[in-house]
């Protein structure tokens, strides 16, 4: 096989209409504590509360200010009001709505916009890597499934040889209408899989379409703060960009980034790597390989179970063609940087000397990596909101 060159990328969730709002209002804002607030107080019937500032208090109605707005009541809803001092809410609420409506300073509601458009992706985000899980989990058992189909097969083609079709028709019969209906297993089993691979391929680039847009907001951030003086003489100004910086701090939390060394120059790297928690192979880093390749002797070390039997063709770099084995790996790790459900080939040789495969996009692709080669380590940095 010859050697790749690995060359680096970005890899780049009976009711009136007014009382079904209300109830969606006192779930947005539920998290909003009255004591630090100091704010009037609405109590429903039902015990729920409001917390911010009354507008409008008559017979017929009540009428109180949110923050973002203002939502009315009937007055048959209302067990009581309670009236505090508001003195301090208004400010209060402008730093917690600082990058929303009206609390936005006018110069930079565009801006403030762009932002909302980042939390959107972010949220789109979150709902493909949940989604991109989900998938993962159920890889193994269809590989399962596929391989005990596959010994069927086996099975019913040694009955074959054994039979007479002439002198045992119905025998023969059954064998073939049984055959039918395992091979027809199998091919829904591969579709499956199929849809499943390009589903999870457009949930990463939802992933990645975040990735780059949160970067491209940071600097785009930069370049906005950098037209104020810092701090911003405007106070409502100062209190946007905090509250920018406070919620992109958030952000950061869901990204996990790991350093590993490498042997090995730019365009021959050698990593380490853990596979299904059990024994450990040198891999050669390969962003060209579409799948993460094994040696057929690293394979039977982790006693994976395939017959060999359902091997497809594959093109090497160099345009030789061999016939490998596809089989799902429960976990691959390259330091901390780890990935479950990993697609691997095996093949019969190993790439070189002392290499026991490629560590290829299957397995990469989970990842943001970036080369630090002055320390001779990669990053691997992986979203994953459930930090």
């Amino acid at each position: 096989m010859s050697k790749p060159v690995a060359s680096f990328h970005t890899m780049t969730m009976y009711l009136s209409p007014k009382t079904l709002f209300v109830t969606f209002l006192l779930t947005l804002f539920s998290f909003i504590p009255v004591k630090s607030l100091n704010a009037d107080i609405v109590v429903l019937k039902n015990g729920k509360t409001f917390e911010g500032i009354i507008k409008k208090e008559t017979d017929n109605e009540v009428t109180i200010n949110i923050g973002l707005g203002t939502v009315s009541f009937n007055r048959s809803q209302v067990a009581r009001v309670k009236r505090t001092k508001t003195d301090k809410l208004q400010n209060k609420w402008q730093r917690r709505y600082a990058t929303q409506g009206k609390f936005v300073p006018p110069e930079l509601k565009d801006f403030a916009a762009e932002f909302s458009e980042l939390e959107s992706s972010r949220r789109t985000a979150q709902q493909a890597k949940s989604s991109i899980t989900s998938i993962q989990r159920k890889r193994p058992e269809l590989f399962e499934q596929l391989t005990g189909i596959q010994n069927e097969i086996s099975n019913i083609a040694k009955q074959f040889q054994s039979i007479d079709p002439d002198s045992n028709v119905q025998r023969y019969n059954s064998l073939v209408k049984r055959q039918n209906h395992i091979v027809s297993r199998s091919v829904i089993i591969k579709n499956s899989l199929v849809r499943d691979n390009d589903s999870a391929d457009q949930h990463r680039e939802k992933i990645a379409a975040y990735l780059s847009q949160l970067s491209a907001f940071e600097n785009h951030l930069a370049s906005v703060k950098s037209e104020y003086s810092d701090p911003p003489r405007d106070e409502n100004v100062a209190v946007f960009f905090n509250s920018i910086d406070e919620q992109l701090k958030d952000f950061s939390t869901e990204f996990q980034s790991i350093e590993v060394a490498h042997e090995g120059q730019q365009d021959h790297m050698l990593l380490d790597v853990r596979i299904n928690n059990k024994i450990s192979g040198r891999f050669l880093l390969d962003t060209g390989a579409t799948y993460v390749t094994l040696s057929n002797d690293i394979a039977q070390r982790l006693n994976l179970s395939f017959s060999g039997k359902n091997q497809i063709p594959v093109s090497l770099a160099n345009g030789t063609k061999v016939n490998a084995q596809p089989v799902i790996l429960e976990s691959m790790q390259v330091g901390n940087a780890k990935a479950s459900g990993v697609i691997a080939m095996v093949f019969p040789e190993a790439p070189n000397d002392g290499i026991d495969g490629l560590l290829g996009m299957s397995f990469l692709r989970e990842f943001i990596i970036h080369l630090d080669p002055a320390n001779k380590k990669l990053v691997f940095k992986k979203f994953n909101p459930d930090l």
